[in-house]
């Protein structure tokens, strides 16, 4: 009888020792935490994004309709996420043609060590104007309750989250506005 003898190759394809199966658990254990993480900061960031977004389509919204229906069309933001749109009826009354909830837990929020934005309209609180009330007029303006431009921020944030930061500034002279978003150490546009 011929004897068969095992080659080296298929002696050692058994499988991984129990030392290399802890190695190989480890290094994915320690990439699956560095991915939740980073996913969980990106997240937030695109969450401010969205509602950085959100805010800038509900005021160019409220100015189409002031220009398209020949009406003043007042916009009041209530905290904490709420943006509301009235037109202002002729002669007289107001009506609520548009209410809006920001989404994805952002909030009119400004975060104490962040400062003014680059435009520097100043900081009064989360949504900062000149006047108590604010509306866009047929022609595009941004006015206040005595007819003045309105020039203004509105910051936005998740409560906590500090990579969540935004503002929105409104120029009150052409009623446009502009966004910029916190990267921790200064506004980028």
């Amino acid at each position: 009888m011929k004897q068969v003898q095992l080659l080296p190759h298929v002696a050692s394809s058994r499988g991984f020792t129990l030392s290399e199966l802890l190695i190989s658990i480890s290094i994915m254990s320690i990439l699956s935490g560095i991915t939740a993480v980073g996913f969980s900061s990106a997240s937030q960031a695109m969450k401010g994004n969205a509602g950085m977004q959100q805010v800038r389509a509900q005021l160019r919204l409220a100015r189409d309709l002031a220009i398209s229906q020949r009406r003043s069309m007042e916009v009041q933001f209530i905290a904490p996420n709420e943006i509301r749109t009235i037109r202002w009826e002729i002669p007289s009354g107001m009506t609520t043609v548009n209410q809006y909830f920001l989404e994805g837990n952002v909030e009119f929020h400004r975060f104490s060590s962040v400062p003014d934005t680059p435009d520097g309209f100043g900081i009064t609180g989360p949504v900062s104007f000149t006047g108590q009330t604010s509306r866009f007029l047929s022609n595009g303006h941004f006015v206040d309750e005595d007819g003045a431009f309105s020039s203004g921020n509105i910051f936005l944030a998740i409560q906590g989250q500090p990579s969540s930061q935004r503002a929105v500034t409104i120029f009150g002279g052409t009623g446009r506005s502009r966004a910029y978003r916190w990267d921790g150490t200064q506004w980028l546009e």
